[in-house]
């Protein structure tokens, strides 16, 4: 039950910590770090999501509350994803739409459509640093990663210095 806990608790304060100030790490060409608010709401929003789905929220749970195995409690907190914000700006997605068109060098010999020409539009991938900023590494701040393994490492062993004094018995026969 103790361990259950202390696999708890580590999300618990990382919850307090989104609720008084937002993970942002993100900054606009000011060096100010302008979308905090929609940031955190989205970083908050996943995270309790979460939470919630694994019945942690809105009650807070302990060892003597939680209904599951260490081991199950590892393998949901280990899969938690957290959502992140992109920022967008639409003037400088075109006109890096409008550079790649320009530094095209004309090939003779292909056919295909230019993608500007194509109904499909460009993936969030292409226009990365060009347009779209990611807020991923706001989330990564929150350090989720590895938690319950690192408690999972100090648990004790069950297994009693009387339980090793039988079994080397046993081996002997």
């Amino acid at each position: 039950m103790k361990t259950l806990t202390s696999m708890v608790e580590p999300y618990y304060a990382i919850l307090e910590k989104i609720l008084l100030k937002s993970p942002c790490q993100v900054k606009d060409s000011q060096g100010k770090i302008s979308d905090a608010y929609a940031c955190r709401l989205m970083v908050l929003g996943s995270f309790i999501s979460e939470l919630t789905d694994l019945g942690l929220y809105p009650q807070q749970k302990t060892g003597t509350t939680l209904e599951m195995s260490v081991a199950t409690l590892q393998a949901h907190l280990e899969t938690f994803q957290i959502s992140t914000y992109d920022t967008h700006n639409y003037a400088e997605m075109a006109k890096y739409d409008e550079h790649v068109e320009h530094t095209k060098k004309p090939n003779p010999f292909d056919y295909t459509l230019s993608v500007s020409s194509t109904s499909n539009p460009r993936d969030r991938k292409y226009y990365l640093g060009h347009g779209i900023v990611s807020h991923a590494r706001c989330a990564e701040t929150l350090n989720l990663s590895g938690l319950p393994a690192k408690v999972v490492s100090k648990m004790p062993s069950p297994v009693l210095e009387s339980h090793r004094r039988h079994m080397e018995l046993q081996a002997k026969k």
